[in-house]
C-alpha cells in the first residue's frame, strides 16, 4: 500500500508508514490548499491592471473574482463526494491539474471571456482538490495529537496561502502588469 492509497474502501493507513512520509504528505496536501487559497485572493491587487488591459467596466470586472468564488462553492460538495466514490487520490491529481491548467489559461487569456472562463475552472479544480486533500490527510495521520498537529498545519497553510496571494497578486502586478 502507498502512502496516499486512499481509494474506496482501503482502511485507514498503516501507523507504521514512516513520519517523514507523512510530513512530506502533508507538505503536498497543505501546498495545495495554499494554492486554492491564494487563487481566490491572488488577482485582487490585479483588477485595476486587468481592467485597464481588456477595457472592461467594474461589474465585468468583478466576474474575474466572482466566477472562482462561485465555481469552488458550487463545486465543493460536489467534490467532496466524486472523491469518496472514484477515490480521493485521484481525484485530487485531477483537480491539481485542473486548477494548474486553467492557471496557464487564465494567464495567457487573449480575452476577458476567456480569463473568465479560466477563473472558472481554477474554481472547479480547488472545489475537486480541496475535499480530497483533507480526506487523504485525515486518513494519513492517526486519530489524536498527530492528526490534531497535521490539521492545525494545513489550515495555517490555507489561510497564509490567501495572505500570501494578495502579496504575490501586487508583486506580479507590479512586476509583470
Amino acid at each position: 500500500m502507498t502512502l496516499l492509497d486512499t481509494e474506496p474502501g482501503s482502511g485507514a493507513l498503516d501507523a507504521g508508514v514512516p513520519a517523514s512520509r507523512r510530513r512530506w504528505a502533508l507538505v503536498l496536501l497543505a501546498g495545495a490548499l495554499a494554492l486554492d487559497t491564494g487563487g481566490v485572493a491572488v488577482i485582487n491587487a490585479a483588477l485595476p491592471s486587468i481592467g485597464d488591459e481588456y477595457r472592461i467596466d467594474g461589474s465585468t470586472l468583478q466576474w474575474t473574482m466572482t466566477a472562482y468564488a462561485i465555481a469552488f462553492a458550487g463545486f465543493l460538495l460536489f467534490g467532496g463526494r466524486v472523491a469518496d466514490v472514484l477515490g480521493r487520490r485521484k481525484i485530487f491529481a485531477v483537480g491539481v491539474a485542473l486548477f494548474a491548467a486553467a492557471s496557464l489559461g487564465a494567464g495567457l487569456a487573449p480575452t476577458v471571456e476567456v480569463l473568465i472562463a479560466a477563473r472558472a475552472l481554477q474554481g472547479v479544480g480547488a472545489a475537486l482538490s480541496g475535499p480530497a486533500s483533507l480526506a487523504m490527510l485525515s486518513q494519513i495521520f492517526p486519530e489524536g495529537p498527530q492528526r490534531n498537529r497535521a490539521l492545525a498545519v494545513y489550515a495555517a497553510t490555507g489561510g497564509s496561502g490567501f495572505s500570501i496571494g494578495l502579496v504575490a497578486g501586487g508583486v506580479l502586478t507590479d512586476l509583470l502588469g
